[in-house]
């Protein structure tokens, strides 16, 4: 073989390696916001401000149902708002989170870094309010609600990680 062949194959066998490994760090990306949104689901979305037990705590999901209960007299119809906000709060956590599986599964497609790209930016919108309707339901609880809230925290995290995907991808890939 010349010196050329021999470059001309080290090259092409580089590129392959650099575009396995960047495929490698895209999928792990993916499936690290997913699991931060997944953890989203499971940790507190409200909780006592002393050191609450499971039994203290409501998951996001609870929290759609609870809020619309725990609003009697006049600030029943604040409490169905709240419910209907976190609620679609929840759907656009869970379609980020199916966005990112399926990213995840096939890099391939301008469309699915779009899709995610979107809905990690809404996602992260909507951890903006969650953040706020926290601290409102904190500063109205007296105390009883801490104003930190494991389960928005997660979801932050995993909305930042699945916008910051498209940053990520080749131009190949996107």
């Amino acid at each position: 073989m010349s010196e050329n062949e021999d470059s001309a194959r080290a090259t092409a066998e580089l590129r392959a390696r650099v575009a396995r490994l960047e495929t490698l760090v895209l999928r792990a990306a993916a499936l690290g916001a997913s699991v931060a949104i997944a953890l989203g689901f499971l940790v507190p979305f409200l909780r006592t401000s002393d050191e609450a037990s499971a039994a203290e705590s409501i998951r996001l999901l609870g929290a759609v149902f609870a809020m619309e209960e725990a609003g009697q007299g006049p600030f029943r119809s604040e409490a169905v708002l709240a419910s209907i906000v976190v609620g679609m709060f929840a759907l656009v956590a869970a379609a980020t989170f199916v966005a990112l599986l399926m990213l995840q599964r096939s890099l391939e497609g301008n469309r699915r870094f779009g899709v995610v790209q979107a809905l990690s930016t809404t996602l992260l919108v909507g951890c903006g309010g969650a953040w706020l309707l926290v601290l409102l339901l904190a500063g109205h609880s007296e105390g009883e609600v801490s104003s930190f809230s494991p389960a928005v925290a997660w979801l932050t995290v995993g909305s930042l990680a699945g916008m910051g995907i498209r940053y990520l991808a080749p131009p190949e890939y996107s």
